[in-house]
This record gives structure tokens, sequence and C-alpha cells, in this order.
């Protein structure tokens, strides 16, 4: 009896997971493109043009 119940649910869960709209994909696939540009535009990012700024004492925060 628990193994029936067992395997209908671990059925319905498989088919509840092929059900989902497509839209419920867009985070996912948002944020694996944003990992991959973010990830090739700080490699081509000129440095020393924001390098004064972690330099100075200005722009800490003073806690």
């Amino acid at each position: 009896m628990l193994y029936h119940f067992l395997l209908t649910s671990a059925e319905g869960a498989h088919h509840a997971a092929l059900n989902l709209p497509l839209w419920t994909v867009i985070p996912f696939v948002g944020l694996l493109l944003t990992i991959g540009v973010m990830s090739f535009i700080a490699a081509n990012y000129p440095h020393h043009r924001v390098a004064h700024m972690w330099e100075n004492n200005n722009y800490k925060l003073a806690i």
C-alpha cells in the first residue's frame, strides 16, 4: 500500500514538473547570462580607471 502511494506520488511529481510554464526558466537563464557577460566585461575593463577610488580613504565607510 505504501509502495503504491510513493510510486503514484513520484509519477505525479514528474508530470507536474513537465507542466511548468516556460516563463519560469527566464530568471535562471538571465542569471547564467549575467554571469557570463559580466565576467567577460570585468576581464576586459580597464581597471586603471577606478584604481584611485580603492586607494583613496574618502570612499571608505566609517563604522
